[in-house]
């Protein structure tokens, strides 16, 4: 399946294969047969309390002001300024966060370095001690009502709310390389903006192909020059492998088979001609999609891409629905999807009757 701009892939059909190469991470799709097409199993996640402060689940057909649907920094940041707001909230989330699996969230103002647990703890915390509600879980459907919306949550409780602001985020395409998973978000990762800081002037192999890879090659010459890009085994045009060797980096059209190394920290990519690349740490960019089959069932308008469109103030197409994060066509990452909660948040109250 070809991939889009920004490296995005449309979310395949069931059965549907993702890119050769790859496998999907987080959420119940992790799991990939031989050829890459999805199986509905459960991956390993890291240290399940992120869901031990979770509340009980409400008694069905409670009515809501906002459900959001995501419970990560633009989801928790909209409940905690709605609660302020003295509005009722409740916040549905699977604890599929992308990056649940790294070390650190980096170039967040006063919590620099964070663990993404901690974030969302922290988070958590401060939204239910504000007055909203947490629900750990999936929601089934969500359907427009005359007087608000309709949310089935996954266990067949139904509640309702008046606005809904959907926060749910990405799914990231790994390379299917084996022993990757074991050293992701501690020497394996996909942001550079993030993480790139961590690598200076170190060893870094790239694992990427097509329209993209030139560009994410280059951008992480900002932090280091000792670049491996392999293609796995995808072919290369000839004048971008001239300009990235100009550049400096080494340019391998091999297959990455395997990672080697130790308590998470990399040492090797071992390719199938038999040579092992020595490196400190790998860096991908295959693909990811957005999680907008809600989005997409209420009829909000997408973009080729696969993102939520939105109006400056988080407003979809949709009256009544919002989206915040990953999401929506942005850049990626923690602190920028926390002020779209806060804008979305803002503009959700103000299209409320007033709470007094």
């Amino acid at each position: 399946m070809a991939g889009l701009p920004g490296g995005l892939v449309r979310e395949p059909d069931q059965g549907e294969p993702w890119p050769t190469g790859a496998r999907v991470a987080n959420g119940r799709e992790q799991g990939l047969d031989g050829v890459g097409t999805r199986k509905q199993k459960e991956m390993d996640m890291p240290d399940k309390e992120t869901h031990t402060e979770m509340d009980m689940p409400d008694e069905a057909g409670r009515a809501y002001d906002v459900v959001i649907v995501g419970g990560g920094p633009a989801g928790l940041t909209a409940a905690l300024s709605l609660a302020h707001c003295r509005r009722s909230v409740l916040v549905v989330d699977a604890g599929e966060q992308r990056n649940l699996a790294s070390h650190g969230v980096h170039n967040y103002l006063g919590l620099e370095g964070v663990a993404p647990h901690e974030l969302l703890r922290r988070g958590r915390a401060e939204a239910r001690e504000a007055g909203a509600a947490l629900r750990d879980g999936h929601v089934a459907a969500i359907q427009r009502r005359a007087t608000g919306f309709a949310v089935a949550l996954e266990d067949g409780a139904p509640v309702t709310a008046s606005r809904v602001i959907l926060a749910t985020g990405l799914v990231d395409v790994l390379p299917d390389v084996e022993h990757l998973p074991e050293f992701y978000g501690t020497s394996v990762f996909h942001c550079p903006f993030c993480d790139g800081a961590t690598v200076d002037d170190r060893r870094v192999v790239v694992l990427s192909w097509g329209d993209r890879a030139e560009g994410f090659t280059r951008e992480l010459c900002a932090w280091t020059r000792r670049l491996t890009l392999v293609t796995q085994g995808h072919p290369i045009d000839e004048g971008v492998r001239a300009r990235l060797e100009r550049g400096g980096v080494t340019v391998r059209t091999d297959c990455a088979l395997r990672l080697e190394g130790r308590d998470g920290q990399v040492a090797g990519v071992a390719l199938d001609d038999g040579e092992t690349v020595p490196c400190d740490a790998v860096f991908f960019s295959i693909a990811h999609r957005t999680r907008a089959e809600l989005a997409r069932a209420l009829g909000c308008a997408l973009t080729a891409e696969g993102y939520v469109r939105v109006d400056p103030r988080q407003q979809t197409t949709e009256p009544g629905v919002y989206a915040a994060g990953d999401i929506t066509p942005t850049d990626e990452a923690a602190l920028i999807a926390a002020a779209q909660g806060l804008t979305a948040a803002v503009a959700v109250h103000e299209s409320l009757p007033s709470p007094f």
